[in-house]
Order: C-alpha cells, then sequence, then structure tokens
C-alpha cells in the first residue's frame, strides 16, 4: 500500500502503521479533564497493528502498539529505523513502547502512516511479554 492506494481500515496487515485518534489525549492538558468535544476534534497517535490474521475481531478491532517520537525511557522503547520501514514512514525518529497497548477499531483509524517489517514488531512484542508473564524467580539471578 502506498499514500495513493485506496485505503481500508477494515483490512489492516500486521506491521501497519496508521494514525488513530486518542480519545485518552485529553483536550485540556491543565485540567486533566476531556473538553467536550466531537470526535473529528480529538487529538491521535501513530499505533502499529501487531495482531495476527487469526485475532477473532480482525477487521473490527485491532491490537496495536503505540509509535511515539519522546525518548523517556529509551532503554526500553523499540527504536524504528529507517530500515525497518517497508513503505512510508515518519519524519522524525520513532519508538515502539512495548507497554503502550491499544485496541483500535476502524472507525477510530484516521489514516495510512506506512508499513514496518516484522523484526521491529517482534522485537517490541517480545519486550511486551515479560510486563504480561514475569520470569519466574528461581529463573532470575
Amino acid at each position: 500500500m502506498t499514500e495513493t492506494d485506496e485505503f481500508d481500515p477494515t483490512a489492516l496487515d500486521r506491521g501497519t502503521v496508521v494514525w488513530c485518534l486518542d480519545p485518552f489525549k485529553f483536550d485540556s492538558e491543565e485540567s486533566g479533564e476531556r473538553d467536550n468535544a466531537d470526535e473529528e476534534s480529538l487529538p491521535g497517535r501513530p499505533v502499529v497493528i501487531a495482531n495476527t490474521p487469526d485475532h477473532p475481531f480482525a477487521g473490527e478491532q485491532y491490537i496495536g502498539l503505540s509509535l511515539t517520537t519522546r525518548t523517556w525511557y529509551a532503554d526500553q522503547l523499540v527504536e524504528v529505523t529507517e530500515e525497518a520501514w517497508l513503505d512510508g514512514g515518519t519524519t522524525h525518529r520513532s519508538y515502539l513502547i512495548p507497554w503502550s497497548i491499544l485496541s483500535p477499531q476502524p472507525d477510530d483509524i484516521e489514516f495510512w502512516i506506512g508499513q514496518l517489517d516484522g523484526d521491529v514488531l517482534t522485537a517490541a512484542l517480545g519486550e511486551l511479554l515479560p510486563y504480561l508473564h514475569p520470569v519466574p524467580e528461581q529463573l532470575v539471578e
């Protein structure tokens, strides 16, 4: 897929990067509350589709990881190098946030950004697993 191709948010492949509405990003950062804004004015974020076609709701709901340009906790982020982009891309160096899992639906997806190779996504998912399933203490030395 390229920017000129017809975009279908119900048929996204693993590794596809899309812009998604993010209702948890508040319109009013100071108050900590979301202003009474309609969905079209909500801020968004880039999300990498992580699920496989075996996901029970593929095409209706996705599992995604957030992409960021921030470098806090840089040692725990997974860098997306220029080589990791198979198509499209971002204008700034980006990182996958392994612990930032989203579940966007097609109506939340605004537009296509690009396609990542499987290696960078696999690396990020590998970083996620210890947060979900801790290593038994007897294996940690």
